[in-house]
Parts: structure tokens; sequence; C-alpha cells
């Protein structure tokens, strides 16, 4: 947006070209979730022939109006293309995970290091070399959870070790894992494992003495 550009095609071996211009409070966000900033994109046949039909159908939708129906339809139809231009095709898959798997590793290797310490998205960001919204997408698409599911699950798991293997009190144990307020931990806890630190603890323990 706001940057001069212009379109054109080979005079001599011309291509088709189709073109639109997304704006709005919600295009920033969105797009950063999508590969695409190292456009052109080599798109497969049948991805480019999918693309072209629905960019065809958005085209019609909104030159019959631009009731908020219209919009809408249009909007759909827009995130189903750049969808399959980017979800859908193989080399933009290995591009962008040879490009950021290093920033994910960065971010888990952070997250590791700096268990027992507060941490927002945006610290897991600067560590990572990318921005919040790029970093959770990719994230998400790595490991299957957002940076921050991540971290809370590292955390209860690390809780669980010092529950089963030290006489660390939950107080001790929610600092040692990077919560302040240790009633926020324990609510933390109860909602990831099912039941409090405390019967956690006592359910290990009568779990032990019943194998020895």
């Amino acid at each position: 947006a706001e940057v001069s550009h212009q379109y054109e095609a080979d005079q001599h071996d011309p291509w088709t070209l189709s073109w639109c211009h997304v704006r709005g409070s919600e295009a920033t966000r969105y797009f950063a979730h999508l590969a695409v900033d190292e456009a052109p994109y080599e798109a497969p046949p049948r991805e480019l022939e999918l693309s072209g039909k629905l960019f065809l159908l958005l085209f019609d939708v909104l030159s019959r109006g631009y009731s908020v129906e219209h919009l809408i339809s249009a909007a759909s139809l827009g995130k189903a293309i750049f969808s399959i231009l980017c979800f859908d095709n193989p080399a933009v898959h290995h591009r962008i995970e040879q490009r950021w798997r290093p920033a994910v590793e960065r971010a888990v290797s952070y997250i590791q290091k700096h268990l027992d310490r507060p941490m927002r998205l945006d610290d897991l960001g600067r560590a990572a070399g990318i921005s919040p919204s790029r970093l959770s997408a990719l994230f998400k698409g790595a490991t299957g959870d957002s940076p921050m599911a991540f971290l809370t699950r590292l955390r209860i798991e690390r809780a669980c070790h010092y529950l089963e293997s030290t006489e660390a009190t939950a107080a001790e144990i929610a600092d040692r894992v990077g919560y302040s307020d240790p009633f926020y931990f324990s609510r933390t806890f109860k909602k990831n494992v099912g039941c409090s630190p405390r019967a956690y603890r006592q359910q290990r323990r009568r779990g032990g003495q019943s194998r020895q």
C-alpha cells in the first residue's frame, strides 16, 4: 500500500496479468501469516488454473456491485486465492521452510534457556529476528502450537518434573518456571493437567510407592 508501481508484459511474448490491491484494517495482520514477501511464485499448473478461475469469479462479483454481500463474497474469494498460492504450493512450502526454520529454532532455544523468566510474544519475536505475527504463523506450522502455547506446555512439563523429583513448594516451582503469581500457576497447571500441583504430587508419590 502507498507504494508506486506499474505492470507490463513483454511485447513479443505477452502474458495475461490479473492484479488486485488489498487494503483494510485486517490486511496487514492477514498477510503477516502468508508467504507473500518473496514473489513471484512459480505456482504449479493446477494451482494457477484454479486461482485464475477464482479471480475471474471475484472480478465478476465486484462488477455486479459493492454491497456488503458482494464485498464479503469478494474478500472470501481473495483469501481462497492467496491460500491456494501460498499454502497449496509445494515450491513455496520448501522455500519458506528453509528460510524460516532457523527463526523457529531460535525462538525454541530462547524459550528453553529462559523458562524461568516472564516472556511475551514480542520477546520471542526479537529473539527469533522476525515479527511476532510472522513468528506465530511459522511456529504453528512447525510445531503445531502457537509460541505461547508451546511455552506453557514446556513450563507445565518442567513443573511436573519438579513436583515429582523435589520437595519444593508450589510457589517455589511456580517461580522456577516463570510464574510470578503462584495462584495463576496453580490455575494454569490444573487447566493443563487436570488437577492441582499438590494433588499431582500426591498421585505420583502414591503411584511410586505402590510399585515398590
